[in-house]
């Protein structure tokens, strides 16, 4: 049976999240306290043997993250059996990161063991400061290590990553729990961006929540026929909070460093893209839709039914959106395999601009 292609908006989320200590003065003060540098301990010495003073001299980034008041840090990660990776080393000389990586990697496999306890931690070592305006070796005894805030859903499938767990776990929460009435009420069909703060404070109680919402474009029967991207919600902005306060039972332990429990904040934006809610009747006339008229004129059923369907939502779906000058930008689609993902986007480009009659103007 050939495969009927239809071009759909969905209701998912993607986001960008991460939890972090509240300012950087507080997140120094603790590292010291905690790291307790000094030219004289085990790895400092090390480090002497290594690197060598004109290597020293080539050090010159003291403020790409994880570097912070004078001082070279390294970031790194630990998995489930122990072996460090995911390092971010900055210098300021790509050679010299790449050195001090390798080094890192032998001298924490050797001389640490219990590395396995640093699972699910950003882990952080001190190997360089600046003196009097000489960089020198000044490693830090003790490793500084922040563990995210613990969620039940998180712990109780035995996540394999902390952030990243976060992150799904809400953005699901938030899907199960939004009252679809709301979206239906306010008209919303398309894209709606939600950019959600809020606080942990150190008895993992959230605070300080804040969220704002801007309507979608809105999309009918293949043409948008108003396009917001500055307008604001109210009702949708009290759903999504009414949503995310639920979401704090899910809580389990607040931000640590090095067992301390610790005030955080979290910053996404969320996307939600909508579909209309097509009936039998409206499924019936998308023979009649541009779109469909379109790709079915430019399109073979043989690439057609080269696709590779999800068997729970076999629908092929197609994502774009317009900048704040009415343009088109950002195209992309859940199709596979990559040849006919790159057909259905050039179709799109070439032959869908007048089809949706999009003016420059952006809508108040």
């Amino acid at each position: 049976m050939n495969k009927i292609l239809y071009i759909l908006l969905f209701f998912s989320i993607h986001s960008y999240s991460q939890f972090a200590l509240l300012n950087t003065a507080q997140e120094h003060r603790t590292f010291i306290h905690l790291n307790k540098p000094s030219a004289k301990n085990e790895l400092s010495l090390s480090l002497e043997k290594y690197i060598t003073p004109q290597e020293l001299t080539l050090i010159s980034d003291y403020t790409t993250p994880p570097n912070l008041h004078n001082s070279i840090r390294a970031q790194f990660e630990v998995t489930k059996d122990g072996r460090p990776w995911n390092f971010r080393i900055y210098t300021g000389n790509q050679d010299l990161n790449k050195k001090i990586e390798v080094f890192l990697k032998s001298f924490l496999i050797k001389k640490i063991p219990n590395l396995k306890d640093l699972y699910q931690a950003r882990n952080y070592i001190q190997l360089f400061s600046k003196e009097e305006g000489k960089t020198i070796i000044n490693a830090s005894t003790s490793i500084v290590s922040d563990y995210p805030p613990m969620f039940k859903n998180c712990v109780e499938n035995e996540f394999s990553d902390a952030y990243g767990c976060f992150k799904k776990d809400l953005e699901k929460f938030i899907i199960n729990s939004i009252n679809p009435d709301v979206l239906t009420q306010e008209q919303i069909i398309g894209e709606l961006r939600a950019p959600i703060s809020f606080k942990i404070d150190k008895k993992g109680k959230m605070i300080d929540l804040k969220v704002h919402s801007y309507l979608p474009n809105t999309i009918r029967q293949g043409k948008i026929i108003d396009l917001k991207t500055v307008s604001y919600s109210k009702k949708v902005e009290y759903e999504i909070t009414r949503v995310v306060k639920l979401y704090e039972s899910q809580i389990i332990k607040p931000d640590r460093r090095n067992g301390i429990p610790f005030k955080s904040q979290a910053g996404k934006t969320i996307q939600l893209f909508i579909n209309e809610n097509l009936t039998e009747e409206k499924i019936s006339k998308l023979k009649e839709n541009p779109f469909t008229k379109i790709f079915d004129k430019e399109l073979r059923f043989k690439e057609i039914n080269t696709s590779k369907f999800n068997s729970a939502i076999p629908i092929t779906k197609l994502f774009f959106n317009y900048n704040l000058k009415g343009e088109l930008h950002n195209i992309w689609t859940n199709t596979y395999p990559k040849k006919l993902n790159n057909r259905i986007i050039s179709i799109f480009k070439k032959k869908f601009i007048d089809t949706l009659n999009i003016t420059n103007t952006i809508c108040d």
